[in-house]
């Protein structure tokens, strides 16, 4: 009776540890690993990983989130490149990305309800450039840029909220400067 059981448990044991694995690895197909486009045009889930992206990516179309699931994304420093820009859209939402030796991290021009969440920029000139935007919230991600975390300009009802510093500036009397 014994071994009888011991046998029944070993094939459930078995079993759910195979079923464990066919679940990981459709999880994992499930993720998308960027290459050099500069037209992001669907929601996106990447594969968390290191990827060189020169020429960053674009975000060319409205209603999108990219997950970027930790991924890092690294350009090269001193030719003014843009890890991520959105442009002329509504509604982009980005989460836990580590953009890495861009010109500029992100670009957000003339755009409006544009959520980036959990970043990590670091070694960029510039973290984030807002140009002409609206309703813009960077919330708990860090910045340790070489120039400025924030360059900012004709832009209203932003939220900053780095988790490593605390953003100063005449910009934060009509937005919301928290650290």
């Amino acid at each position: 009776l014994y071994l009888l059981l011991s046998q029944k448990l070993m094939k459930t044991v078995l079993l759910l540890i195979f079923s464990l694995f066919l679940l990981s690895t459709t999880v994992s197909a499930a993720c998308t690993r960027p290459v050099y486009s500069k037209d992001v045009n669907s929601s996106l889930h990447f594969c968390g990983s290191n990827f060189f992206l020169k020429d960053g990516l674009t975000i060319s179309k409205n209603d999108v989130t990219i997950d970027c699931g930790s991924a890092v994304l690294q350009g090269f420093l001193w030719q003014k490149n843009i890890g991520v820009l959105i442009e002329d859209r509504n509604n982009v939402t980005l989460v836990d990305c580590r953009l890495v030796n861009y010109g500029a991290a992100i670009l957000v021009k003339n755009s409006t309800n544009i959520v980036l969440k959990e970043m990590t920029l670091l070694r960029n000139i510039i973290g984030l450039h807002i140009i002409d935007s609206m309703n813009v919230s960077i919330i708990d991600s860090l910045d340790i840029s070489l120039e400025r975390p924030v360059r900012f300009s004709n832009s209203s009802n932003v939220v900053f909220r780095y988790n490593n510093k605390k953003i100063k500036g005449d910009f934060c009397r009509s937005n919301v400067c928290g650290k």
